[in-house]
């Protein structure tokens, strides 16, 4: 599942713009990653979005901080590592 959609942002995202920096490839990734799973349907979820999908899985009960439940909200001054 991760070289499918690792195959998606490179055919997708990447390899159609020329970044002009560090900063410009993490916002368009970032935007990119964030439609894929919440705008995108999905053939292998029967056409639903991935955020709907995984926001019907109850919490881990043994970690609940391993489930997310609030969407992440971008900004300039937010970083992804």
């Amino acid at each position: 599942m991760v070289e499918r959609l690792w195959h998606t942002v490179k055919y997708e995202e990447v390899y159609l713009h020329a970044y002009s920096d560090g900063w410009d490839a993490e916002i368009n990734l970032a935007r990119f990653l964030w439609r894929y799973c919440h705008v995108s349907p999905h053939s292998t979820l029967g056409g639903r979005i991935s955020h709907e999908a995984y926001a019907q899985i109850e919490p881990c009960s043994s970690r609940p901080e391993l489930t997310m439940s609030e969407p992440i909200t971008f900004n300039k001054n937010t970083h992804l590592r």
